[in-house]
């Protein structure tokens, strides 16, 4: 697997404050390190509060990289009491330079669950202030507007810029913006019928799956209820950080005939393909397809080394709600079991809304 390919996002806590600091002394100037212990009593005060928004980036287990992000409640950039979002730092090991695109969008993904048009500001050196002012072009795509001071401030000796961004009115948050799907990948011959396999790994895109994916539930007449895909959808805005979409789909010409919801998680042995939110406590996502192609889904699944899928007539039901309320128990868990018992509350009160 190629470097360009070979990272996963998890979400980071007091537990990697050793993985943490270890990985910064290696990237950043000794003065601008921070000393154990403090970075320590940052991640226990943030989740204390349940602020914490920080990940990192693994090559199988190995940190290669991490942002530090939190909620916090001034700006540092306008100098008020305010609710924004703080970039404390961010690093990343050489070879997986190049990735300011994806990261950037995971740290928006992750300020989505909690937040929408909050205010995201960050402090940098000169060097690195240029870097984030490149990443801010694709922002701005994003409905984003840039301010920025240089020579704002000082740490360690070396002089820091002010960055700021706010959404843009009337603006909404990209990915509830729909893509083309892709290209098909390659075709099958199904008793004389050419079906073409599509592979969606862009969310955007998979957004486009939707109302296609609900046709073919409601055609099936299916136990899966036809809200399939906005409990995935949801299932993986909240538990798919460590995760990589691949939905693969069938197409009968312009129909939808089949949808396979899997995932790729990046391992120290390589990749792993799984069916969405196989490693949360709700059901898996199952497959969905007319009873015709069992076989051509079956050999699909092979190629991608997944477990068979669960026939249309398969009793599991999709919801799992009833573990919310014994999930939210473990609320008064500290760091992140604790979010991640609120992340259960979010889910539920997300997939109960759509």
């Amino acid at each position: 697997m190629d470097k360009k390919s070979d990272i996963a996002f998890r979400r980071i806590g007091w537990q990697n404050t050793l993985e943490v600091i270890e990985l910064s002394h290696k990237l950043l100037p000794r003065e601008l390190c921070r000393k154990t212990h403090s970075l320590f009593a940052l991640f226990v005060n943030l989740e204390r509060r349940n602020f914490n928004l920080s990940f990192g980036l693994y090559s199988g287990n190995t940190m290669v990289g991490y942002m530090l992000v939190y909620f916090h409640d001034r700006s540092l950039y306008h100098q008020r009491p305010e609710k924004i979002v703080h970039i404390d730092e961010y690093c990343v090991a050489p070879q997986f330079r190049g990735r300011g695109r994806e990261v950037l969008a995971r740290m928006l993904y992750e300020i989505d669950i909690w937040e929408q048009a909050v205010g995201i500001e960050a402090i940098a050196t000169g060097d690195a202030l240029q870097h984030w002012l490149s990443i801010g072009r694709v922002v701005n795509r994003m409905g984003y507007e840039t301010q920025m001071r240089e020579n704002d401030c000082e740490r360690g000796g070396h002089s820091m810029g002010r960055l700021r961004w706010d959404m843009r009115e009337g603006e909404t948050w990209w990915p509830r913006k729909v893509n083309k799907l892709p290209k098909a990948d390659h075709f099958i011959d199904d008793n004389g019928h050419q079906l073409s396999v599509m592979n969606i790994r862009n969310r955007r895109q998979w957004l486009g799956l939707r109302s296609a994916q609900q046709a073919l539930a409601s055609a099936q007449n299916s136990t899966l209820l036809t809200q399939q895909f906005d409990y995935q959808w949801e299932l993986w805005r909240h538990f798919g950080i460590a995760e990589q979409l691949n939905i693969l789909t069938l197409w009968r010409e312009d129909s939808l005939v089949a949808v396979l919801p899997l995932s790729l998680h990046i391992q120290a042995n390589g990749a792993r393909c799984a069916w969405l939110g196989e490693e949360t406590p709700y059901p898996i996502a199952a497959p969905l397809y007319e009873p015709e192609l069992d076989q051509v889904c079956h050999t699909l699944l092979a190629t991608a080394d997944c477990p068979a899928p669960a026939s249309l007539d398969d009793s599991r039901q999709l919801g799992g709600l009833d573990q919310i309320e014994k999930n939210a128990r473990y609320s008064q868990w500290f760091g992140l079991q604790r979010r991640n018992a609120s992340l259960h509350t979010h889910f539920a009160a997300a997939v109960t809304a759509a």
